[in-house]
């Protein structure tokens, strides 16, 4: 299941703050965090791989299309429900990967 939780078109930060607060309970796991902040600007895609925590997380500028090379994205992996390391798609943490790839990328 991949989730939008964001996509901020407004990057003035001299309104405000730099960071958007977002709230998302598609994931239905009272035990993660509802709250996020996104970066103005920026589109994010989270997907839980049929689980309970997100695995993949992606990052582009708003209005960037999902099979362009416009992504960051990161894997998380989880033991005991815990959160214990992330990696980087392509071992970098560049805006050049496309969402779409995601579970076939290489992580490191």
């Amino acid at each position: 299941m991949s989730t939008v939780l964001g996509g901020y078109e407004d990057s003035d930060s001299s309104k405000g703050s730099a960071l958007t607060e977002v709230t998302s309970s598609a994931h239905g796991n009272k035990n993660y965090l509802d709250t996020i902040q996104i970066p103005k600007g920026l589109a994010m895609r989270q997907d839980f791989a049929s689980g309970s925590f997100p695995i993949y997380i992606g990052q582009a500028v708003a209005g960037g299309a999902e099979g362009d090379a416009v992504w960051r994205i990161s894997k998380n992996t989880y033991s005991n429900n815990k959160l214990i390391s992330v990696t980087w798609a392509g071992g970098v943490s560049t805006f050049s990967q496309v969402w779409d790839d995601r579970a076939g990328l290489v992580y490191s």
